[in-house]
């Protein structure tokens, strides 16, 4: 061999039934003949994988030796082929696969299996310049790593860089991407996306409820607006009756008077004339710019009326 310890040295298929996998044989005896013949089917089928991985190795072909190596595992699972695929592999410079086999084999073989010496150093070295993935996913029964699956590996050696690790979990695909260097140990948690539960609807009671109705735009002032020129506009028509009685009863007086006592009294009577006449002109005006306003300027939709004639009544409504 290619100087390095295979753990069987014989090629030989028959002696490897014997050597390597005849104790399995003392702890699995099938219940029925068949069963019986497929277990030594296993057998056999793994003991010629066993062998022919010898002889690529022998060969110096360690990728192909590994590859047999680990189909002899396959048909009938035994640690020793674990060991003799991961050291293939480390001689074909598959490091990644070579670490993984080790820890495979470490946590297979009993305490006093050959090499679990050599396989323990030969993966702390291995350990400085890859990645260890722990994926947490207890809900998952399969996981994969960059699309290749682990089956129900949940520990793995990467190589540096990025990852994605993925697993379905309750139909749902769950992934994530995990960046790592040489050396460091990174833990990937997947768990189940959240239920995400949709929006109540309102329970309907049978009755529509109309839509409030539209607000009127104004387009003009409020009538409160009014209010200060209408109050002027009426104390001006108060103001026009008091000068004007008070002048009618001057006049009255002073056609009682002698054209002697007339002059004495003549300015002071067109004094008051001359005042209701100057009432009466502005409180015109104010009338008019009253007037104006309420037909030009008031919004009247802006609220209720501000007088309200009725059957009987009239009142002042004020609104707020």
């Amino acid at each position: 061999m290619v100087g390095s310890p295979l753990v069987v040295p014989n090629a030989h298929a028959s002696s490897l039934v014997g050597a390597l996998f005849g104790a399995a044989l003392l702890f699995a005896r099938p219940a029925t003949a068949r069963a019986d013949e497929s277990a030594r089917a296993g057998i056999e089928q793994a003991a010629a994988s066993f062998a022919e991985g010898e002889r690529a190795f022998e060969r110096g072909d360690f990728a192909r030796a590994a590859a047999a190596f680990e189909a002899a595992y396959r048909a009938n699972p035994h640690p020793t082929a674990l060991w003799n695929a991961g050291f293939s592999w480390e001689r074909a410079g598959e490091r990644v696969k070579a670490a993984n086999l080790y820890r495979r084999f470490l946590d297979e073989a009993p305490s006093e299996t050959q090499n679990r010496d050599r396989a323990t150093a030969s993966l702390n070295e291995l350990k400085k310049s890859l990645g260890r993935i722990e994926i947490v996913a207890p809900e998952a029964a399969r996981a994969t790593l960059d699309q290749k699956d682990l089956g129900s590996e949940r520990v793995v050696f990467v190589d540096p860089g990025t990852h994605l690790v993925s697993a379905t979990i309750a139909g749902d695909e769950v992934s994530a991407e995990v960046a790592i260097d040489g050396g460091q140990t990174r833990s990937v948690v997947l768990a189940a996306k959240p239920a995400v539960s949709p929006p109540a609807k309102p329970r309907s009671t049978g009755e529509t409820t109309p839509p409030p109705p539209l607000a009127k735009e104004a387009h003009g002032a409020t009538p409160w607006l009014l209010l200060p020129f209408a109050g002027v506009t009426a104390l001006g028509v108060g103001l026009v009756i008091w000068s004007g009685a008070d002048t009618l009863v001057a006049r009255a007086q002073y056609d009682e008077l002698s054209k002697a006592d007339q002059r004495l009294f003549y300015d002071q009577g067109k004094l008051k004339q001359d005042r209701t006449n100057v009432l009466i002109g502005v409180t015109g005006g104010l009338g008019l710019v009253t007037g104006a306003l309420a037909v030009f300027a008031i919004d009247w939709g802006a609220g209720k009326p501000l007088i309200a004639i009725g059957p009987g009544e009239a009142r002042f409504v004020v609104s707020f």
